[in-house]
């Protein structure tokens, strides 16, 4: 065709256009009206825009029809496209390397509602949206983009308006209004239809050769976080926040360590002030909070505090002068009538109050100046939770209303937490809510879910949610051991334990009984068992937390995402199975009285991640699930850095018995195919299955390392090589594993 290079935009016929970069080339028709974008090399549409439509305020759809090219320029088209009223719509379509990008603006007075119409294929799927508790493929449902304080259905704390298409695509919504993705719906499942509550739609279409390029692509706009520190990785406690309290904390702190429990985060919930929010622990349940702080940390632990972003009042008879000194002072959201907004702020229709305004310079350097008051005290991180309450007619203090605001809130909540946190030490935030710009913020965790097998409330819906908030850009991610509400079985309570170890980050938490040591002797021993266990693979969860800070890519991994050329990994089994880093897929039991899973392994040789049992590849398999053990699988090939000896946490004690962490490794090899593993550190380690020999090089520092070859006999091992020196190989690991050798 001859097209420019550069990007020009160039007239092909009399009514068609084209954008063409070395990549990819979009091709605009004006009569009727279409958009679609292609691969040069590749035959067949990547993505289609087959009509944009407006709803007026009170009326009914109008459909544009024809457009007319009003400029052409580097990399883009100007077009007005008019409706069947004669409304017109501006529009922009540019083309920059790889970014689509379409933008919309109806022109006339009044327009409530801005759409575009794409083209669905009858196989296509479509995954992300945010932390989803329904199901990972949105295909077929009406997606409503809200912030709500639900974990069912399609409610969500944190819904994000991007969406990866399996036609190789990504699309990003460019609002923070409330949007309705209308998925290729049963009444029209050739369309997918984005349909923006304003005037005006910008889109981001974001083509890769992988899906894991697609969401790198995202992620680059929505922002990345920092990696956290390390501690954030070892086992949370929290205790139940209608009884919790400085003896409390002393006793989970002490019989933790005294059962040989491994710890590294005390969850401090609701409740620890006098009132929401003094920001003062309360006197009667926490008399000495520095010497309790200071316990905590002498145990190798940090301290985490919860909060929310409203103030209460007068709920449950506390009077709350916090609360009216914020009032008078104007740091609270305002009615219509210009007074302070009280309103519903849980799950309690007694608990009522207002939302900080965080629009209000005064009220955000209150709000930090509390957080860094905590944090003077050795607070090293907050639960930033709620946030999804802020009614439609409110009215900020920048002017902006509740319904412009109730997406974006979560997100300014968070960021100048973070802020606060941040100005002081490496801040640290674990939230429940959030929006497109608060993955580079915080963790989350999945909120409040039953306490059971329920279908569309309990540990099911946790799965989904940690691999659909992964595949929206939250690399960091946990919920509740136990749910939330509800007091869990033993058998809950074990398989939630089990799904938990295999989740970026582990944690106790709930409404009501949830210490290990308060279930049967045999849910103890398999927390104990899964809590080491997910405290030794740290030096494994922290590479790959690394590598989520640096490219958006996940920790828990949806099946598409790794194996998307393979059919089963977009369908309905696949959803409740999930990469823990490359090397690991996990399945997770969600169900009770069963003791087996049907597992989708891909292509090529696994092995069993307990035995090492070979398993080849290509099919559905029907494992055996008992209740202490979850199928996990390791890939043949994978090498598993784990921490050498085992600890009991990852940072530094001060008390006579805690095991600290150090730099010593075991390697868990699945052999059966070469391997290579690159630690956070540098450290390379390359498995020669022909050759049977491990080559370790790049280490920064002197470590130990105990190799064994899992489910193989292998007998002694006769060599290890670092670069080109061969050194000794004695037996056992520094954990007194015999099966290991170990080199200096």
């Amino acid at each position: 065709m001859g097209l420019d290079q550069k990007c020009e935009a160039a007239k092909v016929t009399p009514d068609e256009f084209a954008i063409r970069s070395d990549e990819y080339v979009i091709w605009v028709r004006t009569l009727p009206f279409a958009c679609s974008l292609h691969r040069v090399a590749v035959d067949g549409t990547i993505w289609e825009m087959r009509a944009v439509r407006f709803r007026p305020q009170g009326g009914e759809w109008l459909r544009t029809g024809q457009a007319e090219v009003v400029e052409t320029g580097t990399g883009k088209l100007a077009l007005q496209l008019t409706a069947e009223d004669g409304t017109s719509i501006a529009t922009e379509i540019s083309l920059d390397s790889s970014l689509v990008r379409v933008d919309l603006r109806a022109e006339v007075e009044g327009a409530a509602w801005l759409a575009v119409d794409l083209c669905a294929a009858p196989d296509e799927h479509y995954l992300g949206f945010g932390e989803r508790f329904d199901s990972l493929d949105q295909r077929g449902k009406a997606v409503d983009l809200w912030v709500e304080d639900g974990a069912q259905a399609g409610l969500t704390y944190a819904p994000v308006p991007f969406y990866l298409s399996s036609a190789g695509y990504g699309l990003h919504i460019d609002t923070d209004l409330r949007c309705v993705a209308r998925m290729a719906t049963p009444d029209d499942p050739g369309v997918v239809s984005i349909r923006n509550s304003a005037a005006s739609l910008g889109l981001n279409i974001i083509p890769g050769a992988t899906p894991k390029e697609i969401l790198s692509g995202y992620t680059a706009i929505a922002g990345r976080p920092e990696v956290p520190p390390e501690w954030v990785f070892g086992p949370w406690k929290s205790r139940d926040w209608q009884t919790a309290d400085q003896a409390g904390i002393g006793e989970d702190v002490e019989v933790q360590h005294d059962l040989g429990l491994p710890a590294t985060v005390k969850l401090l919930d609701a409740r620890w002030e006098v009132a929401y929010h003094t920001f003062d622990f309360d006197p009667v349940k926490f008399p000495q909070p520095q010497v309790m702080i200071d316990h905590v940390q002498a145990h190798g632990s940090r301290l985490v505090v919860w909060i929310s972003p409203w103030m209460a009042v007068d709920n449950e008879d506390d009077p709350n002068d916090a609360y009216y000194e914020c009032a008078e002072r104007g740091y609270l959201i305002k009615n219509p009538a210009g007074e302070v907004y009280v309103h519903r702020l849980g799950n309690n229709p007694m608990l009522v109050g207002s939302c900080i305004d965080f629009t209000n310079p005064e009220a955000v350097a209150w709000w930090q100046d509390q957080i860094q008051r905590l944090a003077a005290l050795g607070v090293s991180g907050i639960n930033t939770d709620f946030g999804e309450q802020v009614p439609e007619d409110a009215v900020f203090y920048d002017g902006r209303t509740g319904g412009e605001m109730r997406n974006v809130f979560p997100r300014l909540y968070n960021e100048i937490t973070y802020e606060a946190l941040q100005a002081t030490q490496p801040a640290v935030l674990l939230a429940r809510s959030g929006w497109h710009g608060s993955q580079g913020l915080s963790a989350i965790w999945a909120g409040d879910q039953t306490s059971d097998f329920a279908h569309a409330s309990g540990l099911r819906t946790a799965i989904v949610a940690g691999i659909s908030a992964g595949l929206s850009g939250f690399p960091y991610w946990s919920s509740d051991i136990g749910g939330y509400f509800g007091t869990p079985s033993d058998e809950v309570y074990q398989r939630w334990t089990q799904f938990g170890a295999f989740s970026p980050i582990m944690m106790i938490h709930g409404a009501g009984r949830r210490e290990p040591w308060t279930f049967s002797e045999q849910t103890l021993d398999l927390y104990r068992r899964y809590a080491q266990l997910h405290t030794d693979l740290f030096p494994y969860i922290y590479t790959y937390a690394s590598e989520a800070s640096r490219t958006g890519l996940p920790i828990m991994r949806a099946m598409p995402l790794e194996y998307p050329e393979e059919p089963e990994s977009w369908a309905d089994l696949a959803e409740h199975q999930y990469l823990f880093g490359q090397e690991l897929l996990v399945a997770p039991v969600y169900y009770g009285f069963s003791r087996t899973r049907l597992v989708f392994l891909p292509e090529g040789l696994w092995r069993d991640f307990w035995t090492g049992e070979r398993l080849p590849g290509g099919r559905v398999i029907r494992h055996r699930a008992d209740v202490d053990q979850m199928p996990v699988f390791a890939r043949a090939g994978a090498i598993l850095p784990m921490l050498d000896p085992s600890p009991d946490t990852l940072l530094p004690a001060i008390q006579d018995g805690v095991r600290t962490a150090g730099n010593d490794l075991r390697l868990d090899l699945y052999s059966g195919a070469n391997g290579r593993f690159r630690l956070y550190d540098g450290t390379e380690f390359a498995w020669d299955e022909a050759a049977q020999t491990l080559t370790i090089s790049g280490s920064p520092v002197e470590r130990q390392l105990s190799v064994r070859r899992v489910g193989v006999d292998s007998g002694r091992w006769s060599s290890a090589l670092s670069g080109d020196r061969e050194l000794p190989v004695e037996r056992g690991s520094l954990n007194g594993g015999g099966e290991y050798g170990r080199v200096t």
